[in-house]
């Protein structure tokens, strides 16, 4: 739920869950999955890494794995 997202590592995990359940909504979806991804890339600095394999996860549309990379981040 959008309310129980309270850090960015969490809204990019709901942002991913948004494009894995409701593809037919992938537009609105990954504008915001792009947007929270800079927030955390901005705040987490010592996590880039793992957000550009998160990044290439959904590139490649593989949800699955994209959270499960996010996921380690919280």
């Amino acid at each position: 739920k959008e309310e129980q997202a309270d850090t960015n590592e969490k809204k990019l995990y709901l942002a991913i869950q948004l494009l894995y359940l409701f593809p037919e909504d992938s537009t609105e979806a990954s504008g915001k999955f792009e947007t929270v991804l800079a927030h955390c890339q901005a705040d987490r600095p010592d996590r880039v890494q793992e957000l550009e394999q998160v990044a290439r996860f959904v590139q490649e549309r593989d949800y699955y794995r994209a959270l499960k990379q996010t996921a380690k981040l919280f």
